[in-house]
Formats: C-alpha cells, sequence, structure tokens
C-alpha cells in the first residue's frame, strides 16, 4: 500500500498528472525504469509513461511514501525511451 504525501497531492493537481497515473507507474502496470537516489539512499525515482505523459515519481522505499511527481526533464525522457525501446528495463 502507497501513502501520498501532501506534497505530492500538491504536486498532482499542480502538474495534471492525476493519482491513478502515479499508482500505475509505482505499481509497475506500465513500463518503468527505477533509480535510486544519489542523495537519498531511502528513495528511488520512478520513471514511467502513461497516457502520452512521462512522469517521474519520488518514492522512499522503506515507508512506501510517495514523495513527489513531476514531468520528466528533456534528458530524462530521451534516456527512458532509449533504455525503453532497447528492452533494458529495470525493475
Amino acid at each position: 500500500m502507497w501513502g501520498f504525501s501532501e506534497h505530492i497531492i500538491e504536486r498532482i493537481e499542480e502538474r495534471d498528472i492525476s493519482k491513478e497515473e502515479i499508482l500505475s507507474i509505482v505499481n509497475n502496470s506500465v513500463d518503468i525504469i527505477t533509480v535510486p537516489s544519489n542523495k537519498d539512499e531511502t528513495v528511488d525515482l520512478y520513471f514511467g509513461e502513461i497516457n502520452n505523459k512521462f512522469i517521474l515519481v519520488v518514492v522512499n522505499r522503506e515507508t512506501n511514501n510517495l514523495i513527489t511527481t513531476r514531468k520528466m526533464r528533456k534528458n530524462e525522457k530521451a534516456v527512458f525511451k532509449k533504455e525503453v525501446l532497447n528492452g533494458k528495463k529495470q525493475d
């Protein structure tokens, strides 16, 4: 079960991202790439595409708390497309 922080709820509303889209990414219902954070050893970055949106979700793996979300940056989107299209998806 995932917990939604107040911060992510605010970002969802601001950035036209739904809770359902977030859950599809963190539940691995769509193609994703998961990368550990360089800044916090308890955090993973989930990159996924859903509904033609390229989304990043920041997750605390120890608490299953969803911290924040945003659209992928241009360079992140390029890497995501390359990795997914080349079949190098990481779970």
